[in-house]
């Protein structure tokens, strides 16, 4: 009798548990489509460029996602070095004013009348008189709306 009971206890514990289970991974799993929808969603997208817009001229500051992109010249970010700075969003090329900077902070915030560019700087490394390499990450804000990426790249002549 006892090996009766020991053997339903049994079988019921494990029943209870591949439902707790089961219940689990469904749950898991419509957290993680609700995820990947609301990324899907968003309607800001930040798109790699290869033209240069005619008001940058000589020195400036060109940014990129990898050393990749950089060697096939897709920018994230080009600026002139005093106040203007364009990057893509969906696929158009949106020209931002310099609005305030932090040179103690490295921090550099740019705007237009539809989005806002926070970029700190993390790490400088000159390579001559002329070229300053740079790591860091820029943030991109459109009402409630943000992109966070790190970048690669330069500023010099």
């Amino acid at each position: 009798m006892k090996k009766l009971v020991f053997v339903t206890f049994i079988a019921f514990a494990c029943n209870s548990k591949t439902e707790k289970a089961s219940q689990s991974l469904a749950n898991n799993q419509a957290i993680g489509n609700e995820s990947k929808e609301s990324v899907d969603t968003v309607s800001l997208r930040i798109t790699p460029f290869k033209e240069i817009p005619d008001e940058i001229e000589g020195c400036g500051c060109q940014f990129f996602l990898s050393k990749e992109d950089e060697m096939n010249e897709s920018y994230l970010f080009l600026s002139d070095l005093a106040s203007v700075g364009f990057i893509s969003i969906n696929g158009s090329i949106e020209r931002l004013e310099l609005s305030s900077e932090r040179k103690s902070k490295d921090l550099y915030f740019f705007i237009n009348g539809r989005v806002s560019l926070s970029i700190e700087l993390k790490k400088r490394t000159k390579q001559n008189d002329e070229l300053i390499l740079m790591e860091g990450v820029f943030v991109l804000s459109r009402d409630q709306e943000k992109i966070e990426k790190r970048f690669v790249g330069s500023c010099g002549c």
